[in-house]
């Protein structure tokens, strides 16, 4: 539903394949006199996977439908993977897996199950450095062959979430939400930070993003979200013409840094007192401590007398954590 939506600010359309249920679904908590919380439910965005992902994965597959192969990097417990590995098998692809351990959960284990079921191949590397990675493609890249790197970001896929910030406003034309003064996200390839912001500056939208790190990682920084997001809508206007202008707004961003913990994919305690606490208030959103829980604890400190929206962007693939 985002990619339609988008493509009625483009003069040429995208090319998509629709995989998802949309729009994702608004829901309502409030937690105080004064502060209302919103979720934005992409879990939701597909009955069998679900997730930010499957945003990205619409843009992606009409892109390699004349490859061979297709090879994706990320961590054992890898949202992109996760979905591309599912997605990629059942339309035909294979997939070589490129994977770096890390710290195990259950939330972990279930995903590099899902990757370990349906990729054609998986090779796995001590370090997620460019020049280890370059060293492993040298080794398998062939001819007909799609490399697509962590998190499945690129200025198209980020156009993914400048169509869902589209969607979200036709949801608040339909009062499902009022205009929140800040939207909060997790922050690992940066790709869906990037494209909401970039659809704030599309749209003049009187928003701040709030993105919460999550890795350490030149792609969770602000330069990085903020070089993102232009580059995507100077990408659509090259490429297929955007029919608004646009400017941007640095004032529109801010990177919560402080709540990573011991790094990617280590549980924090505030991260498990946000899993512990929602579980009460909301037993059907599935919490995990490498995204989500963080960036619901970053919010839970932060906040206190505003109307909040946080996306959900973890896929939901099962029902309990903890």
């Amino acid at each position: 539903m985002g990619v339609i939506y988008l493509n009625q600010y483009l003069k040429r359309p995208i090319e998509y394949i629709p995989l998802g249920n949309w729009p994702t679904p608004i829901q309502h908590l409030k937690l105080s006199f004064k502060f209302d919380l919103y979720i934005k439910r992409d879990d939701l965005s597909s009955d069998e996977y679900g997730g930010n992902k499957i945003r990205k994965l619409e843009l992606i597959l009409p892109k390699i439908k004349d490859k061979d192969l297709l090879i994706s990097f990320g961590g054992s417990g890898s949202h992109q993977l996760g979905a591309l590995a599912l997605y990629s098998k059942r339309y035909g692809y294979k997939l070589i897996s490129i994977i770096k351990s890390q710290y195990p959960t259950y939330y972990q284990k279930k995903i590099y199950e899902i990757i370990k079921e349906n990729s054609y191949r998986i090779i796995e590397i001590e370090d997620l450095d460019p020049f280890v990675i370059v060293r492993t493609l040298k080794e398998i890249v062939k001819n007909k062959t799609y490399i697509l790197f962590p998190g499945g970001t690129t200025p198209l896929t980020v156009a993914g979430y400048i169509g869902a910030v589209i969607e979200l406003v036709e949801q608040i034309k339909q009062n499902r939400l009022p205009y929140p003064e800040k939207i909060y996200i997790a922050v690992g390839s940066g790709g869906s930070c990037a494209g909401i912001l970039a659809g704030v500056w599309l749209l003049n939208l009187p928003i701040k993003v709030i993105g919460v790190k999550i890795v350490n990682s030149f792609t969770a920084t602000k330069r990085y979200i903020v070089e993102l997001a232009k580059l995507s809508l100077k990408y659509l206007d090259y490429k297929y013409g955007l029919k608004k202008r646009y400017r941007f707004d640095l004032s529109s961003f801010y990177l919560e840094e402080n709540f990573i913990g011991k790094g990617y994919g280590y549980p924090t305690k505030e991260a498990i007192d946000a899993i512990n606490y929602f579980s009460k208030k909301l037993p059907d959103l599935t919490l995990e401590p490498t995204y989500t829980a963080k960036t619901l604890s970053a919010l839970l400190s932060r906040e206190k007398e505003v109307v909040v929206l946080y996306w959900h962007t973890a896929p939901r693939i099962y029902k309990k954590l903890y």
